[in-house]
């Protein structure tokens, strides 16, 4: 099935480009902007990706250590999303302060910055959602499945 995790890593990333395109079509939409949802999709996703693409990569490695560090996996999870939630949110949310002029300008010009800007704002609510609540479940049933048996018991500590 397209677009569901678990099946192979261009389903996985399939999934990922879908949610934060649809946090984007949700703001155009909601904006009254419908005419630009393809063209501005396109420039922005490839920002978009890189933010989600880099918090993605830094709470995997704080995950890593926490299970270095002779945690359970739940926890391990659990203590490298709390780490990772002040920085997300603010990472997102100084970009998004800084696209609002655009994204409410209505001045000569605005017509293709506007657009661009509300998309990127939108997929930037749709990463930082999924990088702070469901890329986590992701990384916890795919770990498990890496360190423990159908029984429960630990394969291995090192990843």
């Amino acid at each position: 099935a397209v677009g569901i995790p678990g099946h192979d890593e261009y389903d996985k990333v399939s999934f990922i480009i879908r949610i934060i395109k649809g946090g984007s079509q949700l703001i155009l939409i909601f904006e009254g902007e419908r005419d630009a949802v393809l063209s501005c999709q396109q420039k922005s996703l490839l920002v978009l990706c890189e933010v989600f693409i880099q918090n993605g990569v830094i709470m995997i490695s704080d995950i890593k250590a926490n299970l270095k560090l002779g945690s359970p996996l739940e926890k391990a999870t659990k203590e490298g999303v709390r780490s990772r939630i002040r920085p997300v949110i603010m990472t997102a949310a100084m970009a998004a302060i800084g696209l609002m002029p655009a994204a409410m300008s209505h001045g000569i010009g605005s017509e293709s910055q506007r657009p661009l800007a509300i998309v990127i704002i939108g997929g930037l609510i749709g990463a930082t959602f999924f990088a702070l609540f469901v890329f986590p479940l992701i990384v916890e049933v795919v770990y498990e499945r890496m360190l423990y048996d159908k029984n429960g018991k630990l394969l291995q500590r090192r990843i």
